[in-house]
């Protein structure tokens, strides 16, 4: 959308589509490491900078740098999905089931489970707006910007 702006500078544009690409995970997220000496080891993030992750390797006391590009988010039943490839983009769903890289989602809106490959979702988190008086609350969801009526008693505040 900017990338021919001519009032942003170049360098700007680039490093915002470079940090876009980036996954999105957060202190404390298990990960997998994707690529390099470690492929394939377990992890939780413990602390984040520009482009790398500071990660806790599982069943180790061994805490090591990794590249952003070389992490995805370990899924887990519970987290909550947006497809973001494949013939389901756009739909949100919770993982219900997780068998290596292949995950099942129950998408709500639709009542249906799907099969989806864990590097075509991203994860994401709701944001409170408002309350309404029918017991549920407005919750805006930060990966698509979408807002959702939720039920109190189908909420976990941490």
């Amino acid at each position: 959308m900017f990338e021919k702006s001519k009032v942003i500078p170049r360098k700007m544009i680039l490093r915002g589509l470079e940090r876009a690409a980036m996954p999105c995970v957060t202190v404390g997220d298990p990960v997998k490491i994707i690529s390099g000496e470690l492929r394939g080891a377990l992890g939780n993030i413990k602390s984040l900078s520009d482009r790398e992750a500071n990660v806790k390797i599982q069943d180790e006391d061994v805490t090591v740098s990794i590249p952003l590009e070389a992490l995805r988010k370990d899924m887990r039943i519970g987290d909550e999905v947006l497809v973001t490839g494949g013939a389901l983009i756009g739909l949100t769903g919770w993982v219900v089931s997780v068998d290596g890289e292949a995950l099942q989602i129950y998408v709500r809106k639709l009542a249906k489970q799907f099969s989806v490959i864990s590097h075509q979702v991203i994860c994401y988190k709701g944001v409170i707006k408002s309350s309404t008086d029918s017991e549920t609350v407005l919750v805006e969801l930060q990966a698509t910007m979408k807002q959702e009526a939720i039920p109190f008693k189908n909420l976990r505040f941490l």
